[in-house]
């Protein structure tokens, strides 16, 4: 384990193998049912699906919603994957 600017990591795990990624979100802990409710809404099943995108693509879906943005962003950076919503 280490921490960098306060993200800790872990050498052993790289963030695309973290678990809560393709977890369904019915069993992650820390995200509310609005999240979960407006994620269906948006087509998705799990973490992964929403960082696969990006930021830029998810802010242009039709549906997408600010809060749920926010809450996406916060259950990220909790988990130290936020880098995983930069896309090239």
């Amino acid at each position: 384990m280490g921490i960098i600017f306060g993200y800790v990591f872990s050498m052993a795990t790289p963030l695309n193998h973290h678990p809560v990624l393709d977890s369904p979100l019915s069993e992650l802990h820390g995200i509310s049912s609005d999240f979960i409710r407006i994620s269906k809404n948006l087509g998705f099943k799990n973490i992964r699906q929403m960082t696969d995108r990006g930021w830029g693509e998810l802010m242009r879906m039709d549906g997408f919603d600010y809060g749920w943005f926010n809450e996406l962003v916060r259950y990220l950076d909790r988990h130290g994957l936020l880098d995983m919503l930069e896309k090239d």
